[in-house]
């Protein structure tokens, strides 16, 4: 079974629904069987815990949102999956060594090696403070 973390999310996937949570207008039970007082239940709407709701201030609230949903989009639309290249077989290669993001924008792989894109950073660091993880 495969987590979402931060390391198996994609950067789509991290993006959009911080975007979505930004906008949301909770709502958090406080009645059992689905919360308390002491201890509210998840979000009716979007199923944040209230623990990692978000403590953006109101009037920032859709400003960010809609910054991470350009980050998405721009996401979407500037980068591409690219065949790997074998340093060891050459043209000759018939064997499926998979494929890499590239960003179009800074000729970099979307990933975690050293010489990687860090455009979409920012972004990241910020949807995942609001999605409750580290960033």
């Amino acid at each position: 079974m495969t987590t979402n973390t931060p390391a198996t999310l994609t950067t789509r996937q991290e993006l959009a629904p911080a975007a979505a949570r930004l906008r949301c207008d909770h709502r958090f039970p406080v009645q059992p069987p689905h919360g308390s007082l002491s201890y509210p239940g998840p979000c009716q709407h979007c199923g944040v815990p209230h623990a990692a709701s978000s403590p953006v201030a109101d009037q920032l609230r859709e400003p960010l949102a809609a910054w991470l949903e350009k980050a998405a989009k721009s996401f979407d639309d500037e980068t591409y999956e690219d065949a790997i290249e074998c340093p060891s077989c050459g043209d000759g290669c018939h064997e499926d060594h998979g494929t890499m993001r590239v960003h179009s924008f800074c000729g970099r792989t979307i990933g975690a090696d050293a010489e990687r894109c860090a455009c979409f950073d920012e972004a990241l660091a910020v949807a995942r403070a609001v999605n409750g993880g580290a960033s």
